[in-house]
């Protein structure tokens, strides 16, 4: 929990950084809100036996953003999320041996989470799926925490809804000078978040009495009339929950402790403790309208002093079908690990490498599409919470170990107004065939007054000795990532991790991927394409069973019109394969051959294309092919075929 504490906004940036243009004032947000009233929260789940409260607090924020876009209440499973977070991806996909690494399957293995160990899981598409399908139990169907726990494997890249946007909203306690200061800027952006997306997630520190017979002690934290809790001092959050609303006028008498709140306000949190009462209540009742209570919901005073790290989605439910069909990454850690979200971590690694990073430096990843798509987006992590401005540039089929070689096909900036993970539309999508390498390269700095430079590397480190003993494993593998430094583009996977200690603790330090994700959409090839589709289908030609083929191809190019014609790029390779024919001809006969024979062919194939409609771009995907005879004297067309692409099937 101290990790994130120290690498996470409320130990990054002091409260003058935080500023944003607010999509809210305080005169037009209300000064209640209640996402219950709105029928906008989903009900209140349980998460004992486990210590899974991270899950819990993010699935019911997704769950009331899915609720807002399509008015219906999922309930989503939060074991997948957990299992699939706290389990590295085995041999035989990509990126294998990446993720959080557990050593047993037990119940155990997914307890103790962070905020942005959803974000990741959820940004990679995985999740989220219904409980109904992963129910929240044990393998033997009861609630065992020391049984195994664990989730078929079919099930990690199924995913109901898609994340689109995560906002990781500054915290309203600041302790960057190590004093508590107070951020009504960041309680206000608490607001427009639970008003614009449904409920949000966030971090505090629970009092926990050191036996049950101190459980009393709790009352100097818990006001069990009014459902309140406050608490002081520089503590550790080590409880996720769901804010669900808020009451500007709740007064701040109504917290227990001898010392309260600076001023009045609270927000309302939906816990994951159930529904049942307990001693005291302890943070899971409020009163009611009807003077009884509501269970599994709690208070907290907006100067709580470890109110931190709360986070907002929003969710591309696919209504009407998903904004994109494909996601392309690597980046399957990204900010689960909580040193990736660090501004300076990459470069410490690259300086223990001897490089020297300037502060204009970029990272890029390259993909290879593997089927005619087109690129619409791509994803943009901003670490600072006063965003940061990106310049995005997207090459195609440049040099390899350079990012920046290629045709240039999209080129834009985008600039974001707080810290989070971002879905970034390109203003030029980029149509790719089959085969084609695309870089996508960002080059990030922070809007604050210092323009820091950033360089979103997931960042995996293994504790050895340390507390919790957490190992968030990075895999980055050659022609994947690169970060440039010095004016030179480097492999990512060439940076040796850097071995250091932090108290009595040893770490390793290993860079992983660029956390940039491309998101593409399948297409029809063009009539352009399927043409040079075919001609590179071809390849050498050593046999005259290929002459049909070439003949093929030819018939296809002639029944293209003029501007079609023109963006056949390997039409040299279809000549090429015709002189070839010509050349096996004149090996096989004693008699030398005409050398105008194929010409001639080729000739009375295009005239009789003449009277066949031309393919359009963007058309039905039909393509008229004529065949030319096999033997070599033979002029005449024997048939016309039809051929459709077929989609391919992933």
């Amino acid at each position: 929990m101290d990790m994130l504490k120290e690498q996470l906004d409320r130990d990054q940036i002091a409260p003058a950084k935080q500023a944003r243009t607010a999509a809210y004032t305080t005169a037009t947000l209300p000064a209640a809100y209640d996402l219950r009233r709105e029928n906008l929260s989903t009900s209140v789940k349980e998460q004992k036996p486990l210590g899974t409260c991270w899950a819990f607090g993010a699935t019911a924020a997704v769950e009331s953003n899915y609720l807002k876009q399509t008015g219906i209440a999922q309930d989503f499973s939060e074991k997948h999320l957990a299992y699939f977070t706290k389990h590295v991806r085995p041999a035989g996909l990509e990126q294998a041996g990446e993720g959080l690494v557990s050593s047993s399957n037990t119940g155990a293995a997914l307890e103790g989470g962070q905020p942005t160990n959803a974000l990741g899981t959820y940004a990679a598409w995985q999740g989220p799926v219904l409980e109904a399908d992963v129910p929240y139990t044990d393998d033997n169907g009861t609630l065992d925490a020391a049984a195994s726990w664990t989730v078929d494997e079919a099930y990690r890249t199924v995913s109901l809804a898609h994340l689109r946007n995560a906002e990781l909203i500054p915290s309203p306690a600041n302790w960057k000078t190590g004093t508590y200061v107070y951020d009504g800027a960041a309680v206000q952006q608490m607001k427009e978040a639970i008003y614009t997306y449904g409920a949000i997630s966030a971090f505090y520190y629970v009092y926990e009495p050191a036996s049950a017979d101190e459980m009393h002690t709790v009352l100097n934290y818990w006001n069990q009339q009014y459902g309140s809790y406050y608490t002081t001092g520089n503590q550790s959050p080590n409880h996720v929950v769901t804010v669900i609303g808020w009451d500007d006028n709740f007064s701040r008498d109504h917290f227990n402790g001898a010392v309260k709140p600076a001023g009045n306000g609270a927000f309302l949190i939906k816990n994951s403790w159930g529904t049942d009462p307990s001693t005291y209540d302890y943070m899971n009742a409020i009163p009611n309208d009807a003077g009884g209570k509501d269970y599994g919901y709690f208070w907290i005073s907006y100067y709580d002093e470890s109110l931190s790290v709360p986070v907002a989605y929003e969710m591309d439910a696919g209504e009407d079908g998903f904004d994109y069909d494909n996601i392309e990454q690597y980046d399957y850690l990204g900010v689960s690990s909580p040193l990736s979200v660090n501004q300076g971590a990459t470069q410490v690694l690259l300086r223990a490498n001897g490089y020297t990073a300037g502060t204009n430096e970029s990272v890029a990843n390259v993909f290879t599409a593997d089927d005619y798509v087109t690129l619409e987006a791509v994803s943009l992590f901003s670490n600072q919470a006063a965003g940061v401005t990106a310049d995005i540039a997207v090459y195609v089929n440049g040099e390899a170990g350079n990012p920046e070689s290629g045709t240039l096909a999209a080129e834009q900036q985008a600039v974001t107004d707080s810290s989070g993970f971002y879905t970034i539309d390109l203003d030029q999508p980029a149509a790719l065939q089959p085969g084609d390498t695309y870089a996508i390269v960002q080059t990030i700095r922070s809007n604050s007054a210092s323009g820091d430079n950033y360089l979103p590397l997931e960042i995996g480190y293994e504790q050895h000795g340390a507390f919790n003993g957490f190992t968030y494993a990075a895999v980055s593998n050659p022609g994947e990532s690169y970060v440039s430094a010095g004016g030179q583009w480097l492999d990512v996977s060439d940076l040796t991790p850097l071995n250091t200690t932090s108290g009595t603790a040893r770490i390793t330090v290993t860079a992983g991927n660029a956390m940039i994700k491309a998101y593409t959409s399948d297409r029809q090839a063009t009539a352009a394409e399927t043409v040079i589709a075919m001609i590179d289908r071809l390849g050498t030609v050593t046999s005259l069973a290929q002459e049909q083929a070439v003949a093929e191809a030819r018939a296809a190019f002639n029944a293209l019109t003029a501007a079609q014609q023109a963006r056949v790029t390997n039409l040299a390779a279809l000549e090429a394969a015709e002189q070839a024919i010509q050349t096996l001809k004149a090996q096989t006969t004693a008699t030398p051959a005409d050398p105008t024979q194929m010409t001639n062919a080729a000739a009375q194939t295009g005239a009789a294309n003449a009277n066949i409609p031309a393919t359009g771009d963007t058309g039905s995907g039909w393509i008229f092919y004529t065949a030319a005879a096999a033997s070599a004297a033979a002029t005449g067309i024997l048939a016309a075929l039809r051929r459709k692409k077929s989609k391919k099937c992933s």
